[in-house]
């Protein structure tokens, strides 16, 4: 029974072979001609807009009937469904621009957007073009040597219990190419924002500049990176400890600081004020620094004297003051008269 079947399929196609071969042929030469002959129109396409400027002469182009700064342009074509299909996706806008004599500041000048512009096949027609018209910002080009902005380029915030340190960046100086006008008098440029939103250790990225400067454009072909300290971040505590007195060589007073103990507040990473040893830090009163001549020093009291503040090198890190110290009172007081002891045999 199978055999049958099968012998009776293998009749069905080969019968008439040729009638059925040209009915395929004719089916295919039919769908063919209508994908690539029947006239297709799009809706409006976004094609970039690439202008060509001398060299040594930067440009920003701007939509000459609603204002601000545009890369891209609309268009509508016409043309064989086929072709259509394959080029929508390759379409670029290049128009060159033909500038006249530049001075220092930028020149506004109206160019006309053609369909000559798009690199479309013959038979392809442009229908729409929006805008139509562009205002084109032509200015003379410099390159400068400009230090990268990195302190202020963060965004968003670290993970709860740290902070951002420091941002820098590296190198911390790069050739910028823009505007002359506005390039000639700056020595710096800001950095593009770098997220660091839940960072909760040191890293590093690729840095980008801005983009703009006074909304004109800007670039550079150097590479450089930002270097984002994170730590944890800082609590405070507060220690009461004494005050020393540092005495100049071969002074001839005692020294008393009233009161003799004094609140100290810090601040800094919680395991950093947690490891902390009154042995790593000194606060004291300087007295050499109360006269330009220590022959001058008199005994009698003292107020306001600056109370000094100053870690070892054995301190746990991150470690500072949270307030400044409070001025204290010394007294200094003549040294105690020695009785001297009695020669032998006397």
């Amino acid at each position: 029974m199978i055999y049958n079947v099968l012998k009776g399929l293998v009749k069905l196609i080969t019968a008439n072979l040729g009638t059925k071969l040209m009915a395929l042929l004719m089916a295919l030469f039919t769908w063919f001609y209508i994908n690539q002959e029947y006239t297709e129109r799009t809706d409006l396409l976004e094609i970039p807009l690439k202008l060509e400027v001398p060299e040594g002469v930067i440009s920003q182009t701007e939509d000459l009937s609603k204002g601000g700064p545009i890369g891209s342009v609309k268009v509508s074509l016409e043309g064989p469904r086929g072709i259509l299909q394959d080029i929508k996706t390759n379409i670029i806008c290049r128009h060159k621009v033909v500038a006249g004599n530049l001075n220092d500041q930028p020149i506004p000048q109206i160019e006309e957007i053609k369909p000559s512009d798009f690199n479309l096949p013959n038979s392809i027609n442009v229908r729409i073009i929006n805008p139509s018209k562009i205002k084109v910002w032509l200015m003379r080009e410099m390159e400068k040597n400009l230090r990268l902005d990195a302190e202020k380029c963060s965004a968003g915030g670290p993970a709860k219990g740290y902070r951002i340190v420091e941002i820098k960046a590296e190198p911390s100086e790069i050739l910028v190419r823009g505007p002359k006008y506005i390039l000639q008098n700056r020595q710096s440029i800001p950095c593009a924002p770098v997220d660091i939103s839940g960072a909760t250790k040191s890293f590093s990225r690729a840095g980008k500049i801005a983009e703009t400067i006074d909304n004109m454009p800007v670039s550079t072909n150097d590479s450089f990176r930002l270097m984002v300290t994170v730590d944890e971040g800082l609590v405070e505590t507060t220690v009461k400890t004494n005050i020393n007195i540092l005495f100049p060589p071969d002074f001839a007073y005692q020294v008393k600081a009233k009161p003799q103990e004094i609140e100290v507040k810090l601040k800094g990473p919680a395991e950093s004020l947690k490891a902390l040893k009154k042995t790593d830090f000194n606060v004291f009163v300087n007295v050499a620094n109360l006269y330009s001549n220590l022959k001058d020093v008199k005994p009698g009291s003292y107020p306001g004297v600056t109370v000094e503040f100053q870690l070892s090198e054995k301190a746990p890190r991150g470690i500072i003051l949270a307030e400044p110290l409070n001025p204290a009172m010394i007294e200094i007081t003549e040294l105690p008269k020695t009785t001297p002891s009695p020669s032998p045999g006397q």
